[in-house]
């Protein structure tokens, strides 16, 4: 699985929030589509952190299963055109009842006398006989429907993306000190690039600041690729070349 790192000017420049909507919600979809789980969010010294929270939020709302957002989310201005973002469908967002044996996402809505009540997308909540912790997220799996039982799990499949803020680049390059890919139109054609190893985190710019402006000397410390090469318009988005790119590494079977 791969991380993706973006930096806090993204889409800032799009004054129109029903389109900044839209345009979180396809980068959201490139994501889920070729299984990202990890989107690292880094200052680029021109975008604010106002806008990077902005992003974090969206990006978290489509994530979410759609029958916990009233639970997770509050009403909030940065959400009110969330709704023109597609639906991610991704294996976590189940749309039909409970069923036994199968793994969901939850919210732990109080303790009981049980353990705890938990919100999986029924009509009544069900009861983990754990005591989890009240007022966040978890992974459980249906051990009866009738009457309705949880536990804790893990899942076994692709269950989404966790989104972080952080400060700037070299937060990104000090984890990943190897395996890092600089996705830009100055790199090395990836029709020539022989990968050494699967990348574990795939950095981009925006259209404001490419992340050689942002950080010049990573393409002689990291591998620097152009994922398009021959592109034939004069600037690429960044919901674009996202899905470019990982589709790219998803054909060479290095996702």
């Amino acid at each position: 699985m791969v991380a993706v790192a973006l930096p806090w000017s993204l889409f800032s420049e799009e004054r129109d929030p029903k389109i900044y909507a839209y345009r979180v919600g396809l980068l959201g979809r490139a994501l889920a589509i070729y299984r990202v789980e990890e989107v690292l969010l880094y200052g680029d010294g021109v975008g604010r952190r106002r806008n990077a929270e902005r992003l974090k939020k969206l990006l978290e709302y489509l994530e979410c299963p759609q029958y916990l957002r009233k639970r997770v989310f509050r009403l909030d201005r940065d959400l009110r055109y969330a709704g023109v973002m597609p639906p991610l469908r991704a294996p976590h967002h189940k749309r039909h009842p409970p069923r036994e044996g199968e793994v969901r996402e939850g919210y732990v809505v109080r303790r009981s006398r049980e353990g705890c009540l938990v919100d999986v997308g029924a009509e009544e909540l069900a009861v983990s006989r754990e005591r989890l912790r009240p007022r966040r997220r978890v992974t459980v799996r249906v051990v009866s429907e009738d009457p309705l039982i949880v536990e804790p799990a893990e899942p076994d499949e692709y269950w989404g993306f966790r989104v972080r803020i952080v400060d700037s680049l070299d937060r990104v390059l000090e984890r990943f000190d190897r395996g890092v890919v600089i996705a830009s139109r100055y790199g090395e054609d990836v029709r020539e690039v022989e990968f050494r190893e699967s990348p574990r985190c795939l950095v981009f710019g925006s259209s404001r600041v490419g992340v050689l402006d942002v950080k010049p000397d990573v393409k002689e410390r990291f591998l620097t690729v152009n994922f398009i090469p021959g592109q034939g318009v004069e600037v690429v988005r960044t919901e674009e070349a996202v899905h470019a790119a990982l589709a790219v590494l998803n054909y060479l079977d290095l996702l």
